[in-house]
């Protein structure tokens, strides 16, 4: 866990990991979380979901690969839940475009994992997105904060190219 800002308590949850549960069958269709998407080894498909009256964009969706959760950003202005609301493993993403860039707050999200490897995030964690694209290429930079278990941000950013062929997104969790 080199160059993470991790709190004691953090590293030691960190320490402690087991990554065995997971291979379990009644939990490998269980998901990682937000963070995930920036981390993990797949692409992206990103979608939008528009208001048939004004032809304006309510949300944009970004999907990755069947162990990662869709992340659904709302551009309707929406504010986000009140701290007692559900918290999910996606969590609640608000967005707006700020200087060029998709700019966008996740809340709400489930006590989870900010790498495979067992570094932990509570529910109490945001995460703020920056989706730059110049060309064909597309920087995700995520910005995670957790009171609990980071000292400080933890940073990361991951470059994605724009492909001519479409990424075939069967969920191997979802029958038929």
């Amino acid at each position: 866990y080199l160059g993470l800002a991790l709190t004691e308590e953090g590293r030691t949850r960190a320490l402690a990991y087991d990554e065995s549960p997971k291979s379990l069958i009644e939990r490998q269709c269980q998901g990682w979380g937000a963070s995930y998407a920036v981390l993990g080894p797949f692409g992206l498909r990103i979608s939008t979901q528009t208001d048939p009256a004004t032809n304006r964009i309510v949300s944009y969706t970004i999907d990755a690969w069947e162990d990662w959760n869709g992340m659904v950003i709302w551009m309707d202005g929406r504010p986000h839940p009140s701290q007692y609301a559900l918290h999910t493993q996606a969590g609640s993403t608000t967005g707006g475009w700020e200087r060029g860039a998709l700019a966008a707050r996740t809340t709400h999200m489930q006590a989870g994992f900010i790498r495979k490897t067992g570094v932990p995030l509570t529910d109490e964690a945001t995460i703020d997105w920056r989706f730059y694209r110049h060309g064909d290429v597309l920087t995700v930079l995520m910005v995670a904060r957790d009171p609990v278990y980071l000292v400080e941000p933890e940073i990361v950013s991951k470059s994605f190219r724009l492909s001519q062929t479409p990424l075939d997104f069967r969920d191997p969790c979802v029958p038929g």
